[in-house]
């Protein structure tokens, strides 16, 4: 039987939540790539085709200086998690590496999914192929959980914005 998809977290974080689609695919990123800057992973993701992403993604996060893409604010937000939480370290050059724990974290999370411990088809921010990475099994269905129609809201951006000022991005 799989486990409640809410049940499941990374970095304390729901699974259902976008900070958690997003935490696993920068832990799935830094592990393949080793240690990268946010923009390395942002790049990287968008080469793989692993984020699902939106003509809104693209837009300028409000408030940001410079004006940068919201899902690469997504990902610097998810890093600066990350870190406070224990599973990445980040050096003086700001590139961001996997710590053990959170490599056990991200392995035991993709063995859940693997067995069907886990519920993909959940994830609206990942691709269909980052689906399959998790879950080799998984297939495109109706059941796939389509995307909120907006998954940034406004005003909780400039507080996160205000929250979060001090990442360099």
């Amino acid at each position: 039987m799989p486990l409640a998809f809410a049940a499941m977290r990374i970095c304390s974080q729901r699974f259902y939540t976008n900070r958690a689609q997003v935490l696993m695919l920068l832990f799935v990123a830094l592990q393949e790539l080793g240690s990268a800057t946010v923009d390395e992973v942002v790049a990287f993701l968008a080469k793989k085709s692993w984020f699902a992403e939106q003509p809104e993604d693209h837009k300028a996060y409000p408030a940001s200086t410079p004006r940068v893409p919201r899902w690469r604010m997504l990902i610097a937000f998810a890093a600066q998690d990350a870190q406070e939480c224990g599973r990445v370290v980040r050096d003086e050059d700001g590139r961001w590496t996997l710590k053990r724990f959170g490599q056990e974290e991200l392995e035991s999370l993709r063995a859940k999914f693997r067995i069907g411990a886990g519920e993909v088809f959940r994830g609206y921010l990942w691709t269909t192929k980052f689906k399959q990475l998790l879950d080799p099994g998984h297939m495109a269905t109706t059941a796939d959980r389509p995307r909120p129609a907006t998954i940034y809201n406004e005003i909780q951006c400039r507080r996160m914005s205000r929250a979060y000022a001090h990442i360099a991005v």
